[in-house]
């Protein structure tokens, strides 16, 4: 029992309290499905970006590289490399093209039996000597 407003107890006030909550309840759900709707349109953060933006035509006609390294991993036991959001090692391929080595600041692919090496951008951070 709740409190009415002429301060006393009874089963009038019980149905307005009970009232108040269903319809926060109900708010707070609706709250809830709306920002759950709007983290789904949401992506994620860690994934490479496309190469060409959505609906732009993928042919001859398209300006800049077919392969676009993103990083490199080189360590004592393996060496890995991220192309076009894909990650491959030395004999896979990736979009038509053999990886044939993977270096710290590049990669060298074979397509078509032609030899080329991408290269990792500069990221512009100087080290100065200690």
């Amino acid at each position: 029992m709740c409190k009415d407003r002429a301060g006393g107890w009874g089963p009038r006030a019980e149905g307005k309290t009970s009232r108040r909550l269903a319809r926060a309840l109900i708010l707070l759900a609706a709250f809830g499905l709306s920002t759950a709707a709007a983290a789904q349109d949401l992506g994620d953060p860690t994934k490479p970006t496309p190469l060409s933006p959505k609906g732009a035509s993928s042919g001859a006609e398209s300006a800049g590289p077919r392969w676009r390294l993103q990083s490199t991993l080189v360590a004592d036991t393996r060496r890995l490399a991220v192309i076009n959001g894909k990650t491959v090692k030395a004999g896979e391929r990736v979009d038509g093209a053999t990886v044939v080595e993977v270096r710290t600041d590049g990669v060298v692919l074979d397509y078509d039996g032609q030899r080329m090496e991408i290269r990792l951008l500069q990221s512009g951070v100087q080290r100065r000597g200690g």
